[in-house]
């Protein structure tokens, strides 16, 4: 673990509520932008970022992140840490290159596509129920950041390394910092 450190006050794992809870508020946004942007492109748009969005946390996540966290085949706040048991083998620590697609995920896909949608719904073609749907995806996304920084991040063993993490400590030292099996 040179370099990287692990937290030590961090839980071994989550409540059932807890895991409920998150992935309740994480899956909020894509909802409401999927009926807000629907509009847009005929549906394409709104089903496009919604099958994405699915697909990253079902099948992606677990193989760039969750298999390579300290949580793997263990019950973490998202519950993909179980998941990933099911679907791959566990990585050798922390990778790099996960952490950097992950970090580029949500913030440019899971927040930022829908505010492009909504931003040209609301310039070219406004309508009240846009305006309501719009709103209603800002609040739910910073519900989702705060949600997951006071659940998720505030008690995890990986919240100075994890991609996800606003704790994250910046590229210091070692990039491993799980020992290989």
């Amino acid at each position: 673990m040179e370099g990287r450190s692990l937290y030590i006050l961090g839980r071994e794992r989550f409540s059932a509520k807890t895991v409920v809870l998150v992935t309740a508020v994480t899956a909020l946004p894509p909802l409401i932008a999927f009926w807000g942007t629907f509009d847009l492109a005929r549906g394409f748009f709104a089903s496009a970022y919604l099958a994405v969005c699915f697909f990253w946390y079902i099948v992606i996540q677990p193989k760039l992140v969750c298999s390579n966290c300290e949580y793997y085949g263990k019950v973490c706040p998202s519950g993909l840490g179980k998941l990933s048991v099911l679907l791959y083998r566990p990585g050798p620590g922390y990778d790099v290159r996960g952490a950097k697609v992950a970090r580029m995920f949500w913030r440019y896909w899971y927040a930022g596509v829908p505010a492009l949608g909504f931003a040209y719904l609301l310039v070219f073609r406004f309508s009240r129920s846009t305006a309501i749907f719009a709103v209603a995806f800002l609040g739910a996304t910073a519900l989702y950041f705060l949600v997951h920084r006071k659940l998720c991040c505030a008690d995890c063993l990986v919240r100075n390394i994890c991609a996800r993490s606003p704790f994250r400590e910046e590229s210091r030292g070692s990039d491993s910092w799980r020992s290989k099996p």
